[in-house]
């Protein structure tokens, strides 16, 4: 049988129905034979730990659908648009074995995100001359960019709202598509229904903010989550909140405290972007601050969005500094690993394919498979058992080294 495989980059905060959705039109119109998700670990792009962990949220992707589930390690998990896209779109191209991505986008016109994308792959002067007046008027980089592409390619906002959240994911993935040179065919798959932050549901179908926000606000989430995901996924989430506590970043406000009070401004400067005073922001903050929320509202500003500092109060938590991302994100030499959380049958015969057709280093025992990396491949590897470990201090402390022993989760259908 000729092997089509689809892959797709997801955090599965849980997997929700708009997820099936997305992963059942994604197979339909890809018309591949098998699927591969590469998932954020412990903590995620929006600057937050996960709210279940990442053996929970993988085991709940294949039982859903998804044939392999393989981490996206924490130096791109927890990062800006690009660097998450780049770090998703680098392991899946060096796999040699992915043939197309599926992506969720509030706009399912290819050839007008392609034209976006260009822009952004190539950066030609006066895009590029655009970009810095907007951001020396004090805009964010993302509400800066948008203004700049709408600028250079007219109207463009009018069909691809620029600034929409899975369109700039979008725009990312097209961009390295193009400057790795990728043979990945990209399809967009229009979101259905409710946006990607929208805090409601239509007809079974709700964000996975909406979702989080019923099970850490409401005493009766049972009931109410019920119908906006797959039964499956109630019935994980169901046990896990039996056996632990869910988690958020609000747990760690006492980590996040420590690190700012016993750190000069300079100390606090080496972690990914802090930089223009928000050292010193982040210290004079914390005196009004007795909540991480709390905190992030007081740093964040027009230029700061609030994402942006979540993300740089996790790399405090986890200690994850400008040096790391220098190696693995600017560092373009820094081959990426394919670490496996879940499979099924078809997910081993991915497994397969991706040995015969690439050197990427597969781990699926980290005592044994380690051994096989190079030292900069270890150093990002201990980010993430970092990461793993920081995450079940706050929710299940004796899981606290159970990366080491883990084995990835299979799944016999």
């Amino acid at each position: 049988m000729l092997m089509k495989i689809l892959g797709i980059v997801a955090e599965y905060n849980p997997f929700h129905n708009g997820h099936l959705y997305h992963l059942e039109k994604s197979k339909e119109t890809s018309g591949c034979s098998h699927t591969i998700a590469i998932m954020s670990g412990s903590f995620l792009q929006r600057g937050e730990p996960a709210l279940t962990d990442k053996w929970n949220r993988a085991k709940t992707a294949v039982k859903n659908g998804i044939d392999l589930v393989v981490e996206l390690p924490y130096a791109y998990s927890c990062q800006s648009a690009e660097i998450f896209a780049y770090g998703a779109i680098r392991t899946l191209n060096d796999t040699k074995s992915v043939n197309c991505l599926a992506f969720g986008s509030e706009s399912a016109d290819i050839s007008k995100l392609s034209l976006v994308a260009d822009i952004i792959a190539k950066e030609p002067e006066d895009y590029k001359d655009k970009l810095r007046k907007n951001l020396q008027t004090g805009l964010s980089f993302p509400k800066a960019r948008e203004l700049a592409l709408n600028s250079c390619i007219p109207n463009v906002g009018e069909s691809v709202v620029i600034g929409l959240p899975n369109n700039i994911l979008a725009l990312e993935y097209l961009k390295w598509i193009s400057r790795l040179e990728s043979n990945i065919e990209p399809i967009p798959i229009e979101r259905a229904k409710v946006g990607y932050h929208s805090d409601f549901s239509l007809d079974g179908i709700a964000s996975a903010t909406h979702i989080r926000n019923i099970i850490n606000q409401n005493d009766q989430w049972k009931e109410i989550l019920k119908p906006l995901v797959p039964q499956i996924t109630y019935e994980e989430i169901e046990s896990y909140s039996n056996k632990q506590a869910f988690n958020n970043l609000e747990n760690y406000f006492d980590i996040i405290a420590s690190e700012i009070l016993k750190s000069s401004p300079k100390e606090i400067s080496v972690y990914p972007d802090v930089t223009e005073g928000l050292e010193n922001r982040l210290v004079s903050s914390l005196k009004n601050s007795s909540t991480v929320a709390g905190l992030v509202e007081e740093v964040s500003s027009k230029r700061y969005p609030s994402t942006r500092i979540s993300r740089i109060l996790c790399h405090m938590a986890t200690h994850f500094t400008d040096e790391d991302n220098a190696l693995f994100y600017k560092d373009k030499s820094f081959n990426p690993y394919l670490r496996i959380l879940a499979f099924n049958t078809k997910g081993r015969e991915i497994i397969n394919a991706i040995k015969d057709h690439s050197e990427i280093k597969i781990l699926d025992n980290l005592g044994r498979s380690q051994k096989k990396l190079e030292l900069n491949q270890v150093r990002c590897l201990k980010k993430d058992i970092a990461a793993s470990d920081i995450y079940f201090l706050k929710t299940n402390p004796q899981k606290i080294g159970s990366d080491y022993f883990k084995k990835p989760i299979y799944i016999n259908e």
